[in-house]
């Protein structure tokens, strides 16, 4: 049997929602709804559904306010807050809109290249080493339109 793949604006877009409907806005509501949302749009593999990075990255996004029509008040913090309060992955994803918003790119690992640079300038920490899927998915919904401006 092959899996299908899930279309991930719309994952992202069904659990934003189910959080708006139940008034949360907890981590741990995000992933149970984050899981609901894949599998309710065909997803087969908990083990796709529930990868870390590109979850946090989408959690991140969400509550800082930063997804279009998610009903979210847009939270300016600085990269060092995001990174203390929503993790890593947040702070990538949130480097790479400002990156993003700064010139076109034509890879994702191009991206991340200078993502990963950034990173380890402004936090004096080492970054990962490899993208996980939280700058794919970041990108995905920057190109679509679904990412708030920086300003």
């Amino acid at each position: 049997m092959s899996s299908q793949k899930v279309d991930k604006i719309q994952w992202v877009q069904r659990t934003a929602e189910k959080m708006q409907v139940n008034s949360s806005d907890e981590k741990q509501r995000w992933n149970e709804y984050w899981l609901e949302a894949y599998f309710s749009l065909g997803g087969t593999k908990s083990n796709t559904g529930s990868k870390p990075c590109p979850k946090a990255a989408a959690y991140g996004l969400w509550y800082l306010g930063r997804i279009v029509g998610s009903n979210r008040t847009k939270l300016k913090w600085s990269i060092e807050q995001i990174r203390k309060h929503l993790g890593k992955n947040a702070a990538y994803a949130e480097m790479a809109i400002g990156l993003l918003e700064q010139k076109d790119y034509g890879s994702v690992h191009a991206l991340w290249q200078e993502v990963q640079f950034l990173y380890q300038q402004k936090l004096s920490e080492k970054p990962a080493h490899s993208e996980q899927g939280e700058i794919a998915l970041t990108m995905l919904l920057y190109k679509a339109g679904l990412i708030t401006a920086s300003v």
